[in-house]
């Protein structure tokens, strides 16, 4: 008996069995990730620049950091947020664990 039908599984089989599928998780992390590089390019850009279309911004600012950390207070929020996710943890570790 000779094992020749059998097909060694390599890199370049795997990959061209697949294809689609990765295709698809590529268009899919790109269309996911998207938003954030527009939030992220919007955020760095001046008040007079943030509703244009370009991507990157023509001069990068971090003053609209410095605003929005200075409006809110983001101390009491970042607090607020720990302790949710300490007690939803604390709560799910007991209950999970029963």
């Amino acid at each position: 008996m000779s094992n020749a039908h059998l097909v060694q599984p390599t890199v370049a089989n795997h990959l061209r069995a697949n294809l689609v599928f990765y295709l698809l998780l590529i268009f899919g992390s790109l269309l996911m990730i998207g938003p954030f590089v527009w939030m992220a390019s919007t955020a760095l850009k001046p008040p007079a620049d943030q509703f244009d279309h370009r991507l990157l911004p023509s001069t990068v600012t971090f003053t609209n950091f410095t605003k929005a950390w200075a409006a809110m207070d983001f101390r009491h929020l970042l607090w607020n947020s720990f302790r949710i996710a300490a007690l939803s943890t604390i709560g799910q570790v007991l209950t999970c664990s029963m």
